[in-house]
């Protein structure tokens, strides 16, 4: 929608990746399963500050994934038909892979924080077993995020190659979350390099897929630039333009920016608004105007007639018209971005 910028919120994925990076870290290699009871406690009771410490830079790190979510979600609303199930499939996958993350390393820093303390080993090692089975848990709903972004005609700004690479590392957790279950012992325990190793590429693929929703999804919006005409009943014109190559972006920027000043002395104008994506090649723009015979002629003014030629090959326009008693320019975007919505 152009009337908002998703672009901070989307980082909130990088964001996410390297604090819960940063808290798996703090307390150095993971308890593995092949791990004696004493072992286990020792490693909590000696590295209880770094896991209550963890924990704690987890939290951050769990809210700006769950916002993520939220946002990844949002973005493949926009993308799909109103029946579509993705959306609510990578919205659940997402939320309860995050939150079997974080009951799984609070169970650890739980553990930690004075239970391993007591010296009650059997505790400790079904602390530690819960919170590995939790964590590992946690794969399934990460690929169901992944794949619900990744197939169909979900986001379709991202590219084949993108998509493809996304498949392959969900496809990786669900493949490194089997052994764990399975053996208890060698590369495939929990903490082990399968284990360990078969995240890395989702965790890589979250974070490019965080930088590329706040790059496409990037806003650029200029103030209402009010025209002559002081009336607030007329007509309402909506353009959303799609341009073929991303080099005709600033070329088209230039266009816009000349049309809007002649649109602040034009005969009949009340006033313009713009936006522009320029990653996603798509702009638009909300005038208002007197009457609809004041928007024809400039729409036939010679400054406009050569734009429109200038890029006529190269562009798709929808326009929407319509009358309102009191013009408002809020108002008048939700209006049309609705109508954009249902012509799709």
């Amino acid at each position: 929608m152009p009337l908002k910028t998703d672009r901070p919120q989307n980082l909130s994925g990088v964001l996410g990746v390297v604090l819960l990076g940063t808290a798996l870290a703090l307390p150095g290699p993971p308890p593995k399963a092949s791990d004696s009871a004493a072992a286990l406690r020792a490693t909590l009771v000696n590295h209880r500050g770094a896991f209550v410490t963890g924990m704690l830079v987890a939290g951050l790190g769990f809210a700006a994934l769950i916002w993520f979510v939220g946002c990844v979600a949002s973005a493949v609303r926009e993308s799909e038909s109103p029946a579509s199930a993705r959306p609510a499939v990578a919205l659940g996958g997402g939320l309860a892979a995050t939150i079997l993350m974080f009951v799984g390393m609070a169970t650890f820093a739980g553990a930690a924080f004075r239970t391993a303390g007591l010296g009650d080993q059997f505790v400790v090692r079904a602390a530690v077993d819960t919170g590995n089975v939790l964590i590992e848990a946690s794969k399934f709903g990460f690929a169901v995020l992944i794949m619900a972004t990744c197939v169909g005609e979900a986001l379709p700004s991202l590219s084949s190659r993108f998509r493809t690479a996304g498949l392959v590392a969900a496809a990786a957790l669900v493949l490194s979350a089997v052994p764990p279950f399975v053996v208890e012992r060698g590369v495939g325990q929990f903490g082990g390099p399968i284990d360990l190793g078969g995240s890395v590429p989702a965790l890589l693929w979250l974070s490019v897929l965080s930088i590329s929703l706040a790059k496409t999804r990037w806003a650029v919006r200029l103030r209402w630039a009010a025209g002559p005409s002081r009336r607030t009943a007329g007509v309402v014109s909506a353009t959303q333009t799609d341009f073929a190559r991303l080099r005709d972006i600033p070329g088209a920027v230039l266009a816009a920016l000349r049309l809007r000043r002649l649109v602040r002395g034009a005969p009949g104008a009340i006033g313009v608004s713009l936006a522009m994506r320029p990653l996603r090649k798509r702009g638009w723009s909300v005038s208002a105007w007197e009457t609809e015979a004041d928007l024809r002629r400039f729409l036939r003014s010679t400054a406009h007639q050569s734009t429109a030629r200038r890029f006529r090959s190269r562009v798709v326009v929808r326009s929407e018209l319509w009358a309102v008693d009191r013009f408002d320019l809020s108002v008048a975007w939700l209006e049309a971005d609705a109508r954009w919505t249902n012509r799709a």
